[in-house]
């Protein structure tokens, strides 16, 4: 597994520039992706408001948001899928949305109209600054 630490020294303050830090990192595995989402989560701080919604997404979920549309296909199979910086925002915008108790139906209608660049920033933004 690949350091989960971004490569850059940046000012806390802009969590924008800590995620694209990310970028640099990608591609990952499955365990990978979900481990990786798992920590951003945790060190955001952000806690769930829905007792029901998990915080942090294993790989079981992901695969899940992937049969469910919610998640591109990553790239390759098996073993040797791979998921890019994309998925890992996908995957975080919807564990952020969910533990603010949105539904996966909303979910999945809000991600359809969301552009790459602003996906990004809406994840950057309610992470904050404890990313």
């Amino acid at each position: 597994m690949r350091a989960a630490a971004p490569m850059a020294t940046t000012p806390a303050s802009d969590p924008l520039v800590v995620l694209r830090d990310y970028q640099q990192l990608a591609p990952w595995s499955l365990r990978d992706l979900a481990t990786l989402t798992a920590g951003i989560l945790e060190a955001s701080g952000i806690r769930p408001i829905n007792a029901a919604a998990r915080a942090h997404p294993n790989e079981r979920t992901i695969r899940f948001y992937v049969t469910r549309g919610l998640v591109k296909p990553p790239d390759g199979r098996g073993t040797a899928a791979t998921y890019s910086y994309r998925h890992l925002l996908q995957v975080l915008a919807i564990k952020l949305r969910q533990m603010e108790g949105a539904t996966l139906a909303t979910i999945e209608k809000e991600l359809t109209e969301l552009t790459g660049d602003v996906l990004e920033r809406r994840v950057a933004a309610t992470l904050g600054p404890g990313l």
